[in-house]
């Protein structure tokens, strides 16, 4: 109880001593608070208005004195006729009773004897004076995981049905017939090499055995790819007899059997003919190739390389297109090896068709296929117990949509198709198609 009144009756002094705003027992310096009470760790302002620059010195020196003043902002002095006058912001971080003397005049020290600022410095009541009730552990309601099962249950679904469509949709496809693009003809490749030869000027650059070279090479070349007569794996002689048994006019065929003899003097016995001859051997192969180019396109119709002259009826019969023209890849992959296999395309999601194509045609269909692909074929194609075969089917589709997206970013590392259905296709009236191009 005493010592509750001695509390009050120290605020009370407190008080009495903050009703002043400047202490009047030295005119030179005065000093005021904001307010004679703050929190602990507050902030407020000491206001000191002196008569000169040396009581603001003194005052400093007072004020380092003080251990429990922090100094935040220092201030700068302005003039305020008479009066100079500061504002330092500070803060107290002890709790308690504290005092802010004035210096005396031409001393140092310190006067305890004259008034001073009293600072009261309290702890919050709401902090450690007050003792807090214990509050017990209160269980809170979890979050409904509802919506987060609905939302995996709708991704996997779709991903399921995902894989089923891709199953479904089997090898079934709008027949396609694929054109390649029509090459350069033999006889205008021939033209174009005459022009470029002529313009080169060999000849008249002192290059006659150049000259006579390049001549034979593009009249071989028409004789073998425009006419089908092998020129270039053959000696003159040996051209001569096919020409003359193949090709009717007489003068022509000497004429162009004297143009490659002629070459072959030049090149292997360095016999050059007269400069007058050069021009005349370049307008004979450019007469012979202008007399033979719709000969020339007649042969290339007939030879044209599709299913029916390269497989034969049999096998070609399982095409929906059998005359049309094979693809140069699955015409070298046919002359690589000419045996065959059995291809499977699917007519359903648990039928399929058989057909025998090359074995090399096959290999490239599923080498362009998809896993999704190869996984149905692989499946079903075995003889077996087919419910086994539908019901394994049907337990690995959840385990496949699951693992899709390892699948794909798989797919992508190989660079390869997830759902690609492979270069062959079936119609409608179950016959075989090219679904795509190949590629080498």
């Amino acid at each position: 109880m005493c010592k509750k009144n001695i509390e009050l009756i120290c605020i009370f002094i407190v008080g009495f001593f903050s009703m002043e705003i400047f202490a009047q027992s030295n005119k030179n310096i005065q000093l005021r608070l904001d307010s004679t009470e703050m929190l602990i760790g507050g902030q407020q302002f000491l206001h000191i208005q002196c008569s000169d620059s040396l009581w603001g010195l003194k005052m400093h020196r007072v004020l380092d004195t003080l251990s429990w003043l922090n100094v935040l902002e220092d201030g700068v002095w302005e003039w305020k006729q008479p009066y100079l006058e500061k504002k330092i912001l500070f803060t107290v971080f002890d709790s308690g009773f504290f005092r802010i003397p004035k210096p005396i005049a031409d001393q140092d020290t310190l006067d305890q004897s004259l008034p001073a600022l009293y600072l009261h410095v309290y702890f919050p009541q709401d902090s450690l004076t007050d003792l807090r009730a214990i509050k017990y552990i209160e269980e809170t309601k979890s979050t409904s995981r509802l919506a987060l099962i609905i939302g995996l249950s709708l991704i996997f679904l779709v991903l399921i049905l995902f894989v089923l469509w891709q199953f479904f949709k089997a090898d079934r496809a709008k027949s396609i017939s694929y054109h390649s693009a029509s090459p350069i003809r033999p006889w205008e490749q021939a033209m174009d090499a005459l022009d470029l030869l002529e313009k080169g000027q060999l000849w008249q650059r002192g290059e006659i055995k150049n000259y006579y070279d390049q001549l034979s090479i593009i009249v071989r070349k028409f004789l073998s790819e425009g006419l089908f007569i092998p020129a270039m794996e053959h000696t003159t002689t040996e051209v001569k007899i096919m020409i003359d048994e193949k090709l009717s006019n007489q003068v022509e065929n000497d004429a162009i059997i004297g143009l490659l003899n002629t070459s072959d003097l030049v090149k292997f016995a360095n016999r050059f003919p007269g400069l007058e001859k050069h021009a005349g051997w370049m307008e004979i192969a450019r007469a012979f190739v202008k007399s033979h180019l719709t000969l020339s396109d007649q042969l290339m119709s007939v030879n044209r390389k599709h299913y029916l002259a390269l497989l034969g009826a049999e096998v070609s019969n399982q095409f929906e297109f059998p005359l049309e023209t094979v693809p140069e890849v699955l015409v070298e992959a046919y002359n690589q090896s000419k045996d065959l296999a059995t291809l499977e395309l699917f007519t359903g999601l648990f039928t399929w068709k058989r057909f025998v194509l090359p074995a090399n045609w096959v290999s490239l269909h599923y080498r362009n296929c998809g896993r999704f692909y190869k996984w149905q074929s692989n499946l079903f194609s075995q003889e077996g117990n087919r419910l086994l075969q539908i019901f394994l089917f049907l337990l690995s589709i959840p385990i496949i949509a699951v693992f899709l997206p390892i699948l794909f970013l798989l797919s992508l590392w190989n660079k390869e198709s997830l759902t690609a259905r492979g270069i062959f296709a079936l119609s409608r009236d179950h016959k075989i198609f090219l679904r795509k191009w190949p590629e080498a």
